[in-house]
């Protein structure tokens, strides 16, 4: 499959949910408006020339060149400020966590990937996003702090994977192959947080039906 066929599916999703109300279950606490304003000025700043190169050196010697698109930069910004509210800094902690241990799970998977790719559970390309999205899904169901532990532990993770591999390695954080990895990510997160509520209100019910069920005995 070409890249950027899976981006073009997921936003287009995505646009339908939130055209049919769904918002509030997809992004929890985040008004229309900022949604349109950061989307739209990250989508006309993608369609612009505006990469970052950062190199990495090691003894004098460059071993890695990261180019980093500026709407990612301002999705980090925009990341940075999703555990705002009335959380305390314990929860900010928390947060600030998580997207490290997401970034280093991000680049560890694709540094093992890079050995030998040949056992892979869905795809070389699948698993790593899928992995740190359900990571992150199980870290918080909250769509909003989901988004900004994702947008940094997929910027973090390639930094790591950059720092672990052997040689000269070029990456660009904002191209349309890494869209597709970060969008999958989203997805992955949102669908492995449903999946542990489902479980929870599951395991819920059955508890409560046990005890009514043990209360309602003669004895």
């Amino acid at each position: 499959m070409n890249p950027g066929f899976i981006s073009v599916w997921i936003v287009i999703a995505a646009l339908i949910l939130f055209a049919t109300g769904w918002r509030e279950y997809l992004a929890p606490g985040v008004s229309r408006i900022t949604l349109i304003v950061v989307g739209s000025v990250s989508a006309i700043m993608l369609m612009m020339p505006l990469w970052v190169d950062i190199h990495l050196r090691s003894e004098a010697a460059v071993t890695a060149v990261i180019h980093i698109h500026a709407a990612i930069i301002l999705l980090l910004l925009a990341g940075m400020v999703t555990g705002r509210g009335d959380e305390g800094w314990n929860n900010k902690l928390y947060l600030v966590l998580c997207g490290l241990i997401v970034g280093l799970v991000w680049g560890i998977v694709r540094k093992l990937y890079s050995y030998d790719p040949v056992f892979y559970w869905l795809g070389p390309s699948w698993d790593t996003p899928i992995l740190s999205g359900a990571l992150c899904g199980v870290c918080t169901s909250n769509g909003r702090q989901q988004f900004g532990i994702m947008i940094w532990g997929a910027v973090i993770g390639e930094f790591v994977y950059a720092m672990l591999y052997k040689g000269i390695v070029m990456t660009s954080i904002g191209s349309v192959a890494w869209w597709d990895s970060f969008l999958v990510s989203l997805v992955a997160a949102s669908l492995a947080s449903l999946a542990h509520r489902a479980v929870r209100m599951t395991g819920s019910k059955i508890s409560d039906l046990l005890l009514n069920y043990r209360g309602g005995r003669s004895s």
